[in-house]
């Protein structure tokens, strides 16, 4: 789950146990403890990688007076927001 999602879940769990929506404090933390344990096995499960966008690539060069630039690894046509798989993020001065 987004973070944003599960503090939303969340907050709207605690407003709901003070307006005594929950028979009791147990019914209550297995919800809060179920939605926990989906979200940590949501978040072990997913295989991600960061994306660096060409602007943030170490091999991208900007072509004067055109959005356009150059990718110096592959020698092709390369955009700021695109991406590939090369890319490598530019250390920050």
């Amino acid at each position: 789950m987004p973070k944003d999602i599960l503090k939303i879940l969340l907050k709207k769990l605690d407003e709901l146990y003070v307006l005594g929506y929950f028979k009791s404090t147990d019914d209550y933390e297995l919800i809060i403890n179920t939605i926990n344990a989906l979200n940590t096995l949501i978040l072990n499960t997913l295989d991600v990688v960061e994306v660096v966008r060409c602007k943030d690539c170490k091999y991208f060069t900007p072509q004067p007076d055109t959005i356009e630039a150059c990718c110096d690894l592959t020698y092709s046509r390369a955009l700021p927001n695109d991406y590939c798989s090369y890319a490598e993020r530019r250390k920050s001065e």
